[in-house]
Formats: C-alpha cells, sequence, structure tokens
C-alpha cells in the first residue's frame, strides 16, 4: 500500500477520474471491480487522512495510487470559478470617462498615466481591471473621497486571481497592494509586480509565479510575518526559482529611495 505522502504512483486516467469520483469518510474504506482491468472485487480505495490510496489486487493490473482530497476539492473549485468567470461584466455605472478632477489627481499623484483605469461613477472610486490570459476576470476600485472600504471588489472572486501589471517574464516582485504593483513597474524596469489580493497565497498564485526565475517577495514593513510566511511556501512550491524575500522601510508606492534601491539591486543581481 502506498504512504499517504506520495501523491501519485503508476496512475492511469480511468483509475484516477474513478476514484476522484468517490465520496468517502475519512477512515472510510471500499473494495470495488477494477475501472482498468475489470477484476471483480479486486480494487480497494480508503480515506487515510484526507488521502484517497487505492490498489487492485490482480497481479496483471496492479494499479496504485494516491490523491489528496483537497486536490480534488481544488479542481471542483477551479471549475466552478471558471464558470464564474465567463459571466463577468464591469457594472454599467463604471464608465471609461476618467477625464474628471477627482481622477485626474489620483493618476497624476501615483503617475497611473499608462495604466488602464476606469471610474466609478456612483462610489467614485479608480477601477482596476484584472486580467487573465487577456480576458477581464474582474476587477478592483480605490476610494478618492475616503469612503468604505477603502479597497472594493466588483467580482465574486476576491481571494482568487491577482493583479499583475510589467513586461518582464524572469523577476515577478509580490507587494501589498494594486498602486505598490503598477508604481513598481514603473520606477524598475523589467520586472512585474504582483499584487496577490487576499490575505493568502493560493494555488492558482503559486502556479502562476513559479514561471518566473526570480520571485521578490517585497510586502508593507506591518507585514513581515507575511513575507516570512509567503517566502517560506513560494521557496517549497517553486523549486526551479529563485525566491528572495525583501525588508522594505515603508509601502513601495511611496518611492523612498532606500527601498527602490534595495529592489534594484536584488533586480539587477547587486545586492
Amino acid at each position: 500500500m502506498l504512504c499517504p505522502e506520495e501523491e501519485t504512483i503508476n496512475m492511469p486516467s480511468l483509475a484516477r477520474e474513478y476514484v476522484e469520483s468517490l465520496t468517502l469518510e475519512y477512515g472510510e474504506s471500499l473494495t470495488l471491480n477494477c475501472p482498468e482491468c475489470g477484476g471483480h472485487k479486486k480494487f480497494s480505495v480508503s480515506n487515510l487522512d484526507g488521502t484517497l490510496v487505492y490498489n487492485c489486487y490482480r497481479n496483471s493490473c496492479a494499479v496504485k495510487g494516491a490523491i489528496k482530497t483537497s486536490n480534488i476539492l481544488q479542481r471542483m473549485a477551479n471549475d466552478i470559478v471558471d464558470r464564474m468567470v465567463e459571466d463577468f461584466v464591469l457594472p454599467e455605472y463604471i464608465t471609461k470617462d476618467i477625464s474628471n478632477a477627482s481622477m485626474k489627481r489620483f493618476i497624476n499623484r501615483w503617475e497611473l498615466q499608462n495604466v488602464a483605469l476606469y471610474y466609478d461613477v456612483k462610489d467614485r472610486r479608480a477601477v482596476f481591471p484584472i486580467y487573465e490570459k487577456s480576458r477581464m476576470v474582474g476587477a478592483i476600485g480605490r476610494s478618492l473621497h475616503d469612503n468604505f472600504p477603502k479597497w472594493l471588489r466588483y467580482d465574486k472572486l476576491a481571494n482568487y486571481y491577482h493583479y499583475r501589471i510589467g513586461e518582464d517574464i524572469s523577476v515577478g516582485v509580490v507587494v501589498e497592494d494594486v498602486i505598490s504593483a503598477t508604481v513598481l513597474a514603473t520606477e524598475i524596469p523589467k520586472v512585474t509586480g504582483i499584487a496577490i489580493l487576499g490575505t493568502s497565497l493560493n494555488d492558482k498564485h503559486k502556479d502562476y509565479l513559479k514561471g518566473f526565475e526570480t520571485i521578490v517577495v517585497a510586502l508593507d514593513p506591518d507585514a513581515a510575518s507575511k513575507t516570512v510566511a509567503y517566502t517560506k511556501e513560494l521557496k517549497s512550491y517553486c523549486i526551479n526559482s529563485n525566491v528572495i524575500a525583501c525588508r522594505i522601510e515603508d509601502d513601495l508606492k511611496y518611492k523612498r529611495d532606500n527601498d527602490l534601491k534595495k529592489l534594484q539591486g536584488i533586480v539587477h543581481g547587486t545586492d
């Protein structure tokens, strides 16, 4: 029998799909006909602490494997999210017209002249669209007049997607918020600024980040513990990437010289 820590071993698709369709309580076991060879009552499946461990006892088949139930749930959640994304459209009160005085002040304050933006007429917010593979999958709005909340999501996927901006695919810098991501991409050429838009990393975030040669975690100073946690998590997940924690003195959107120089040194290999 497989050790539960083993993710998959010799796992043909029929057996995998069959096991994924089953619902077993913790500690429950079943003896079934094998989906691969058809062996009568030769196929066993057990839920061992959240891992579905299975094996065919027919010598000519011997299919076996293990699947974490959390992975099954994640795939189911991804399928649901993908269907939700197809239905996303901006509310009617969000316009492309960003010529009003409040938006102009906001754009000039953070030097966002080259950033895609919309305006929320109803709630008076600067709206940043969120794209995935050239498709708008959501949007996040920043208050222009101190109304609550400061940041507002217009989609139902608040912790699923991330906001990213930049040109380079070799260096990704994880930051605290959308404005910091845009400032970073403007101030430091050839990097991608990435705002997670949630309190934790999910597999979709990590799958995207592992495409970078270098990943820099540069969250705000008051998020030191989260910086450590993100760095540790990414090092174990993105094994082919160089993951670096960067302690900064202030929120990156304020463009402190020391912070920008430190990041430039990391990005360009001089620090």
